[in-house]
């Protein structure tokens, strides 16, 4: 029999019968996951040469809110972002990730497993907050949206590409070496390619955070892989720290005294632990992050128990306007979208086009010989190759290759197709052509991936003057998990911002609005929310059986509006007046830490010498003249007679510049008034004795009769000021707000000092002073401070806005529009916002982001936030309230408590918060 010989196999043939060949175990890690090693912040990504990598760096990308920005804005960022695709020399993806918003995070905030919540306010304000935040979900898709870029640098050839050389002990070692040498190669390219990416994205106001370490990136690609199982069991930390590691057994706990050091029994000494290098087979990190089975179907893929398909943009419209992204980074629908950008050889391009620009003058003139009419898509076509070229040739253009891609996800297949639909409509209606990846659904998906490796071939051709139109940095959100919730977008995102959070560069915020559009509100609103927050979660008691609060909330009420949400709070209300026994001392000294070194001390600098001048800003508004002819300031020499006076005043009870003796009685007003009467300082020329005297032993002593006798044990505490004269107004708010700062100093709480009507002190130069040292320092003393004002003028020339992170500027009139405008550096069309605004909504504006935010509540805190007459009257008889019966009547008693109390010296309620440390009230 004869042997007949076979023809060669196909290339196909020869592609199928090495997938048949190759071994199932590991082949998800191997298609799927192509991260193998983390360092810092550089991610070795493997390659189709074994032992050799590719190495990449993601940034994470706070996006700004672009329809916000002005005309003249966008087209300069526009510019900037067309100078970086022109300078590209790299590729580079971007990365959109818009997914449903687990709110468990911030809820497990507002829950606490006590006793200590089941009665009182405290469960039905939880309940009826979560309640606001579970109808809110049910009205629409909540989504947490990020926006990521991935640096990649391309492969290069290793020294020793056989296994069998890098088996070798000699040709191990040069592998090692290489590995080395290109990880330190790699790195310091990526620097540089990530500083030049910083600076341009900060010209655009665009915030930028390099994601480093494990516990960052693992998390990130594990997302990435599988979102949903991502999200319901996050990966631990400890089982990151265990990548490439042996596994160690825990030492016992006993302690034995070893070395004149304590140390455990047991403990391994660090040289005994084996070295991760030295050790192999150990845990990877693909294995920790891969799906567990991934199968590939034509329109789909199904990887675990979630289904995913990827839609390609094949095709844009001729014409296109800057930002034309927004409809679908505004879209209400979960989804992934990759941009890849592949910058091509200018040359090279040139010469296509001019080849291309040849043919087009061809067909001219072939048109014109015939006496046939030229083709008017051809006219076009040749203007548009003429202009590139001339462009390209000077180097103000580069092409590009621009993919973009959509990955949907869904829990069936019917789901996957209804999303499919809904996005693709949204597409169509931009002009966008759009086909779904058939048969290429695995390459489509690894190229969504965090990879910067476009596996679908050739996007589109762009310019970058085209592709900067596709500014993908957009975001209209603000999320921050450990915050609390101020309120909601229009397209009802919840913005939830931390003040203490590092990406704040303090938690002061200033507010602005008119009478009536809903500023105390919001503030109350924010308070319920701080106060609930802290009372689920109490820090640590430090010696004793009862938890320490964790924050207080201090409140300056002009107007009585804050009482009765205090009472329900089980929170503090004192009031000053000329005729209360609450006294505030301003003599106080800040308190001194005890806990800290001398050598910490001495770096304040003279504490009495600050602190004398804070006197003589409350004295100036005290004593100055301010007739019709004077400028309410005090001359020169009666300063330098204050000045010596208040020295004096202070050696008499042995307080001097040494720290060690502020924790002295302090002096008292009449002490002041008893040093100028004796003339010891010199003589009184003006009368400023005559003056202090209706202050010590007229009918304002009661003000200054004797020591501070308030203790701030409540985590919610107002100072009522509103039985004090118009003309004593700026004496209260001087003085509760010097307390809170004394008592503040070196805090190991988180405050919040909160000024209404803040334009009473400010009407005096030495109080605006005061006040602005004080919102510039409150941040080195765990501080916040909020400005509440109705008059956005007489912070004109302040730097109070300067210093406050957050600005919630609400509805102004058309006199101050302008003003507003060029204090905030606001845009056209925030100025226009600004116009029609309605109530309860405000122009939010942050280091991060500018925000149209509605300001919502839910029934229960409306009900504490309101002081609408007519809805507090409806609260006695309307059965809508009756499961929160006994939080209406605790209000009510306030209101009839105050009523028999007008006269009293003051009053308060007790706290159900529980007291503060003794230190933090000292």
């Amino acid at each position: 029999m004869a042997l007949t010989k076979l023809p060669p196999p196909t290339q196909v043939e020869r592609r199928e019968a090495a997938l048949m060949r190759k071994p199932k175990k590991g082949s998800v890690q191997e298609r799927f996951v192509d991260v193998r090693i983390i360092h810092d912040d550089v991610l070795a990504l493997s390659t189709s040469t074994p032992g050799c990598y590719e190495y990449a760096t993601v940034l994470q990308i706070e996006g700004i809110s672009y329809d916000l920005k002005s005309e003249e804005e966008q087209r300069l960022i526009n510019d900037l972002y067309q100078a970086f695709l022109s300078a590209l020399s790299y590729p580079v993806q971007i990365l959109w990730r818009v997914l449903p918003l687990n709110l468990s995070a911030y809820l497990a905030q507002f829950s606490r497993e006590d006793a200590a919540l089941e009665h009182g306010i405290w469960e039905p304000l939880m309940d009826s907050h979560r309640r606001f935040l579970e109808q809110l979900a049910s009205q629409r898709t909540l989504l947490d949206r990020k926006i990521y870029l991935v640096v990649r640098v391309q492969q290069t050839s290793p020294h020793i590409s056989s296994t069998w050389q890098r088996v070798l002990p000699h040709g191990k070692r040069q592998h090692q070496q290489h590995v080395a040498m290109s990880l330190a190669r790699a790195r310091q390219e990526l620097d540089v390619r990530v500083s030049d990416i910083l600076r341009v994205l900060a010209n655009m106001h665009v915030s930028v955070r390099r994601l480093a370490g494990e516990q960052e990136l693992a998390p990130l690609y594990y997302s990435c892989l599988l979102p949903k199982r991502a999200d319901s069991y996050p990966l631990a930390p400890e089982l990151v720290d265990g990548l490439e590691r042996p596994v160690v057994v825990q030492p016992r706990l006993n302690m034995v005294q070893l070395s004149g050091r304590t140390r455990k029994k047991n403990d391994i000494p660090p040289e005994r632990v084996p070295d991760a290098s030295q050790v192999a087979h150990f845990s990877q990190l693909a294995d920790l992050i891969a799906p567990a089975a991934v199968i590939v179907s034509p329109d789909m893929l199904k990887i675990e128990e979630e289904y995913g398909r990827t839609l390609v943009v094949s095709h844009l419209p001729r014409m296109v306007a800057p930002g034309w992204l927004r409809p679908l980074a505004e879209l209400d629908e979960p989804m992934e979208v990759s941009f890849h950008v592949q910058p091509l050889n200018s040359s090279l391009m040139v010469q296509q086009f001019r080849r291309r620009q040849m043919e087009y003058q061809s067909s001219r003139m072939i048109a014109h010989r015939k006496g046939n009419e030229v083709d008017p898509d051809l006219k076009i076509a040749e203007s548009d190759v003429n202009d590139l070229i001339d462009r390209l040739a000077s180097g103000e253009e580069r092409m590009l290759d621009v993919s973009m891609l959509v990955l949907l996800r869904g829990a069936s297949r019917r789901e996957v197709q209804e999303r499919t639909e809904r996005v693709q409509s949204v597409l169509q209606n931009m002009l966008l052509k759009v086909r779904s990846a058939l048969f290429e659904q695995e390459q489509a998906f690894r190229s969504c991936l965090p990879y910067a490796r476009n596996q679908l071939g050739r996007g589109i051709l762009l310019d970058s003057r085209s592709a900067s139109t596709m500014f993908p940095f957009l975001s209209n959100s603000l999320f921050h998990f450990e915050g609390i919730l101020e309120g909601i977008t229009p397209q009802g995102d919840p913005v939830i911002v931390d003040a203490w959070s590092a990406e704040m560069a303090n938690a002061n915020r200033i507010i602005l609005g008119p009478p009536g559009w809903g500023k105390s509100h919001q503030v109350k609103a924010s308070i319920m929310r701080m106060a609930l927050k802290y009372a689920s979660n109490p820090s640590q008691p430090k010696g004793g059986k009862t938890p320490s609060q964790a924050f207080q909330v201090i409140i300056i009420d002009p107007e009585r509006e804050y009482g009765r949400l205090t009472a329900a709070l089980g929170g503090q209300v004192i009031r000053l007046a000329p005729g209360s026994i609450h006294h505030i001392n301003p003599f106080d000294l800040p308190r001194r830490a005890t806990d800290r070194p001398a050598r910490h001390e001495a770096d304040h600098g003279d504490r009495l010498a600050d602190h004398v001048q804070r006197l003589h800003s409350l004295l100036e508004i005290m004593l100055a003249d301010r007739a019709p002819d004077h400028v309410g300031k005090l001359t020169a020499n009666e300063k330098g007679l204050l000045d010596r006076a208040l020295y004096e005043c202070y050696r008499k009870v042995g307080i001097t510049t040494e720290s060690k003796t502020h924790d002295r009685p302090a002096p008292l007003m009449r002490d002041l008034y008893d040093v100028l009467e004796s003339g010891i300082c010199g003589p009184d020329p003006t009368s400023l004795t005559q003056r202090l005297r209706r202050y010590v032993h007229g009918s304002l002593a009661g003000l200054f009769s004797g020591p501070s006798n308030i203790a701030l044990d409540s985590a919610v505490i107002v100072f009522d000021i509103h039985d004090m004269e118009s003309e004593l107004r700026p004496i209260g708010l001087f003085l509760v707000s010097n307390f809170v700062w004394t008592q503040s100093f070196q805090s190991s709480i988180p405050r919040q000092l909160i000024v209404d009507e803040a334009a009473t002190l400010y009407q005096f130069e030495s109080g605006a002073l005061f006040l602005e040292d004080l919102v510039r320092r409150a941040r080195k003393h765990y501080l916040g401070v909020t400005i509440i004002s109705q008059h956005p003028v007489i912070f004109r020339d302040s730097a109070i806005p300067a210093n406050c992170a957050t600005h919630v500027l609400m509805r102004q009139d058309a006199t101050s529009l302008d003003l507003v405008g060029s204090m905030f550096k606001l845009s056209d069309r925030e100025i226009q916002l600004l116009r029609r605004l309605s109530i309860g909504e405000a122009l939010l504006t942050t280091s991060e982001k500018r925000l149209h935010v509605r300001f919502e509540t839910s029934e229960l805190e409306h009900i504490l936030a309101t002081t609408d007459p007519r809805e507090i009257a409806r609260w006695k008889q309307d059965p809508k309230y009756a499961h929160v019966e006994h939080i209406v009547q605790k209000l009510l008693a306030f209101d009839r408590v105050l009523g028999r109390q007008q006269k009293d010296e003051g009053y308060a309620v007790s706290a159900e918060l529980g007291p503060l440390p003794r230190e933090e009230v000292r």
